[in-house]
């Protein structure tokens, strides 16, 4: 079974999108040792989650060329919906109660 530093799966990890397989694939070894790797090194797991988020700021930027440049509605309403809640845009938001105690309030009358 192969050894590796925390530092070689790191290294692996550039440009493999937070995907474990791919990392592996690069390393030569199994998935789960990868995923092994991520548990047992925090900075590895570091690592991954920053290779994913890579790919959200990549896929956040394409979705405001959209919104912007191309003046695509459905991107248009998906970009004001979960990034300008602070000014007011989006889904309004429903009261959090616990609706199985109103039915059982409503029940117990």
């Amino acid at each position: 079974m192969p050894r590796f530093t925390a530092a070689e799966i790191i290294e692996a990890c550039e440009g493999s999108r937070g995907v474990l397989a791919v990392v592996a694939r690069k390393l030569g070894c199994d998935r789960d040792t990868v995923d092994r790797a991520r548990h047992r090194w925090p900075e590895v797991a570091r690592a991954l989650v920053a290779s994913k988020e890579h790919v959200i700021d990549l896929l956040e930027i394409k979705m405001y060329d959209k919104a912007i440049k191309d003046g695509d509605i459905t991107a248009l309403k998906y970009m004001l919906n979960t990034h300008g809640k602070s000014r007011g845009y989006g889904q309004k938001q429903e009261p959090s109660e616990d609706v199985t105690e109103i039915i059982v309030d409503i029940g117990g009358e």
